[in-house]
């Protein structure tokens, strides 16, 4: 497969250093220098409006995944969606797992799923086995960031509950490394979860550094030996999770009120 036509499924937005006015055009020039077909920008806490007016600047190239607060309301929702957002970000890593089954969780996360939009989580370690039963329970579309971030490798707890919910839900997840560090035994780890997702719910991301985006390509193919299943995660299955073939609009809103 030819590098022209990888999406980079996770790159921080906005980029370090970069204001809001050149922000866009310092991703469009990365994207360009690096042969990339695409991005996925991950605003954890950004300004909503920074997010939708960089999707504008470059609709067919770009979606996003907004930051996720138990309080979002539903007209951001319709909002975001309209932009050209693809998902919502929840970041646990470090901290206390909230109770994702009860309210205002367990509503905010219902409304994720209405709108058929996904919920992309970063957690790392033994946190997935509190994660992942009550978002398999919502029957929302679930994106595992960073490999899952696995302390001790492919037979540890937490991954093993990765693997076991990518088995039974409709769960996704992300070969990407944070800060450019892949997690120990990468490779066993991905031979794990394509065993276990199959090869249609693995996406790749590089974080779109000034640089990087050539190593982590080649960090791919290491993992990653049939050409064809590495087409998959390079691009084809960005395109269908992220929508890249359609234009983005708000879908008519069909859940409770």
């Amino acid at each position: 497969m030819e590098p022209s036509a990888a999406i980079d499924c996770h790159v921080a937005f906005p980029q370090a250093g970069a204001g809001r006015d050149g922000a866009v055009g310092t991703l469009l020039s990365r994207l360009d220098a690096d042969g990339l077909a695409g991005a996925v920008l991950i605003a954890r806490d950004a300004d909503p409006d920074i997010l939708s007016d960089a999707l504008a600047a470059a609709p067919e190239r770009l979606r996003g995944v907004a930051a996720l607060t138990p309080d979002i309301a539903r007209g951001t929702l319709e909002r975001l969606q309209g932009a050209g957002v693809a998902g919502l970000h929840l970041d646990l890593v470090g901290g206390a797992v909230p109770a994702l089954s009860e309210r205002p969780w367990r509503t905010v996360i219902d409304m994720v799923g209405w709108r058929g939009l996904h919920l992309d989580v970063d957690a790392a370690g033994d946190q997935w086995a509190a994660i992942l039963p009550p978002l398999l329970d919502a029957g929302v579309r679930v994106v595992i960031d960073h490999f899952g971030r696995p302390q001790g490798g492919p037979d540890s707890a937490g991954f093993r509950a990765i693997l076991d919910a990518g088995r039974r839900g409709d769960v996704w997840v992300k070969l990407s490394a944070p800060d450019g560090r892949p997690p120990p035994h990468a490779a066993d780890c991905t031979a794990a979860l394509i065993a276990a997702f199959g090869p249609d719910r693995i996406v790749w991301g590089g974080g779109l550094q000034s640089g990087a985006t050539t190593a982590a390509l080649e960090r791919l193919d290491g993992w990653i030996a049939d050409p064809a299943l590495r087409q998959r995660v390079r691009a084809d299955n960005a395109a269908d999770l992220y929508r890249f073939a359609a234009a983005p609009a708000a879908e008519p809103w069909t859940g409770m009120v």
